[in-house]
Order: C-alpha cells, then sequence, then structure tokens
C-alpha cells in the first residue's frame, strides 16, 4: 500500500499508512501455493524494508522522529463468489504477487490448482470468505 505525501509541520497527524500482514488469509493461499509448486519463490513478507509487524511499524515511524504512535491491526473478510473471482485477482494483481505471476506464467495452470486446494480443499466450488488483515498507523509530528 503506497502512502500518500505526508504532511510534515509540528503537531500534524500522519496519515494511515498499512501494509499486508503475513498472517493475512487472503495473501496466505496464494503465497502457500507458490511455495508448493516453486522452492525458490520467497514470500515479501519478513525481508529487509519489509514491515509486518506492529512493532516493526512503531520503531520505523520512532526512528523517523514521530511521537504518540499508534499502531492498529485491521482485519476484514473479504467474500468471494467462486474460487474463479480469487483467481482473478490473482491474475490482476500488481506488486510481488504480480511479480510472482509474470515469473510462473509456464507453472500458472499448477499454481492454480494449488491455490485451489489450499482454498477449497476436495469440495466444490461455493463462495467462500478469506481474512485480509493491514496496519493502520498515525503518529505526530513533534
Amino acid at each position: 500500500m503506497k502512502c500518500a505525501a505526508l504532511p510534515n509541520h509540528p503537531g500534524s497527524w500522519q496519515p494511515p499508512c498499512g501494509t499486508e500482514a503475513e498472517r493475512s488469509e487472503l495473501y496466505g493461499c496464494f503465497w502457500n501455493a507458490v511455495e508448493a509448486i516453486d522452492t525458490t519463490a520467497k514470500r515479501p513478507f519478513g525481508r529487509q524494508g519489509s514491515y509486518g509487524s506492529a512493532e516493526s511499524f512503531s520503531q520505523l515511524w520512532n526512528g523517523a522522529g514521530l511521537t504518540d504512535i499508534e499502531v492498529t491491526d485491521l482485519s476484514i473478510w473479504c467474500r468471494f463468489s467462486s474460487f474463479d473471482e480469487l483467481w482473478q485477482r490473482c491474475l490482476d494483481a500488481e506488486g510481488p504477487a504480480g511479480v510472482c505471476m509474470e515469473r510462473l506464467s509456464a507453472g500458472r495452470e499448477a499454481l492454480r490448482t494449488a491455490m485451489r486446494q489450499n482454498v477449497l480443499g476436495d469440495g466444490p466450488d461455493e463462495p467462500f470468505s478469506l481474512k485480509a488483515q493491514a496496519w493502520a498507523v498515525r503518529g505526530v509530528v513533534p
């Protein structure tokens, strides 16, 4: 998630800014499938420059000199009418997931199969929900 230009005058609140949390079911079902078919694949979470925890965001903003830092976990349920609806989202992905989809273009059917198994198991294609999580962070410019 990109952040808007941040005001930097004393006393201003920095707007919320977040990143998908590693524990998000929505992205976990994708990255688990990627790792199942490509053992060299690396999740974007946990790498240097990645902020996947409340503590890492708090340290980042504290290091930038902000005060009164608040970090909040945001969780929502994303409802899909079918697996194809979720798969289309993957095909249209940007960022690390989009780069991964381009790199695995020859293995997309294997990825689709593995991801479908992660989401639906051996069950029929039916509506389902996956939890998505992100961090909201704000702080005050001293």
